[in-house]
């Protein structure tokens, strides 16, 4: 892979390179295999480039008056979309936002959270096939919403919360990973980077063991098995995930 050199617009200086996030996807548009890297500049905001496939080659892409932060999961993929929480660097009171890049046009819009829901304490996620978020309450709920209909705001629908005292034994921030089709939901618990299996009709919760993770930090995500090699440029339609954890 190539190293992108940037400049920032918004100052002489050389910006300071604070966290970089990636998100890797197919556009079929062009049928190629793309990797989106967002590359944190701080006070500076942000540059996205874009690798592909074929050229096997970066391409920058624009800046954005964006801000990203460390820690923060790789983009959700949703709608020919990837989507992360963002700040906006320019804005006197920071507020934070969720941020689409559209992998075919490679354009940049707000996704408009549902009302009376503060963004500072959300995780995103996918669920079927809808974007969904987490509004964490500390030591009280998580309330799990999903965007039903993509782009239209008033589609948030709040599907349920999870009681945080009783069910998982105190403060917690849950990240979305799967709905099984029992209508239970898989977590990742990103306090102590555990799983956990919730069931919103009882209100009980698994807690898998999962043989040979390391005891550091780590990131969970759906593994889509497929036949195709990537060197191929054949591209076969996702099949659904197996249901097993």
């Amino acid at each position: 892979m190539e190293t992108v050199e940037f400049s920032c617009p918004l100052s002489s200086e050389i910006p300071i390179l604070h966290s970089i996030t990636y998100g890797f996807v197919y556009d079929s548009n062009i049928e190629d295999y793309k990797v989106v890297k967002v590359m944190d500049l701080g006070p500076h905001g942000s540059e996205i480039s874009v690798y592909t496939l074929t050229s096997n080659s970066w391409r920058w892409v624009q800046h954005m008056p964006y801000g990203f932060f460390v820690g923060r999961r790789p983009g959700v993929f949703v709608n020919g979309a990837l989507h992360w929480i963002a700040t906006h660097v320019n804005e006197l009171r920071k507020s934070e936002s969720i941020l689409s890049f559209n992998i075919r046009d490679e354009g940049i819009q707000e996704v408009l959270k549902p009302q009376d829901v503060n963004v500072s304490n959300v995780t995103l996620g996918l669920l079927g096939e809808c974007l969904c978020l987490v509004s964490q309450h500390p030591m009280a709920r998580s309330d799990v919403w999903v965007l039903k209909d993509h782009g239209v705001t008033n589609s948030w629908t709040k599907l349920f919360s999870v009681n945080q005292q009783t069910a998982i034994d105190g403060c917690r921030i849950l990240n979305p990973i799967f709905a099984f089709k029992s209508s239970e939901i898989l977590f990742e618990n990103m306090n102590d980077f555990n799983l956990l299996v919730y069931d919103p009709e009882h209100g009980s919760v698994i807690i898998p063991k999962v043989r040979g993770t390391p005891m550091c930090s780590y990131y969970t995500t759906i593994n889509v098995r497929s036949l195709v090699s990537l060197d191929s440029g054949t591209y076969v339609g996702q099949e659904e995930p197996e249901e097993t954890t």
